[in-house]
């Protein structure tokens, strides 16, 4: 499966996302997504994605719902997350 990373050049992250940018929001958000990940589960369940398809998280941050979609799209499918923090996106990159 094939993982496609991509960070936006501009407004900086700060500038779109009311709650900053610093060491504690991304904790917080990779917090929220590991205490969300079984109602996340259940919801992309309910969707109904396939082995081969391509999925795309819009604003991912650290870590969001990539790894769901991921093993709901394999083999052959394909993750993008987007954010406009490089560093979220640098973060949530897919290591196999």
């Amino acid at each position: 499966m094939q993982r496609t990373m991509t960070a936006t050049a501009q407004p900086s992250a700060t500038d779109v996302y009311a709650l900053g940018r610093d060491p504690g929001e991304t904790a917080r958000l990779q917090r929220q997504s590991e205490e969300l990940g079984p109602d996340s589960a259940a919801l992309l369940d309910r969707v109904g994605l396939r082995p081969g398809q391509d999925a795309i998280d819009l604003g991912c941050g650290p870590r969001g719902i990539l790894d769901l979609l991921a093993e709901r799209v394999a083999p052959g499918g394909r993750v993008t997350g987007l954010d406009a923090d490089p560093g979220h996106v640098a973060r949530s990159a897919w290591r196999p």
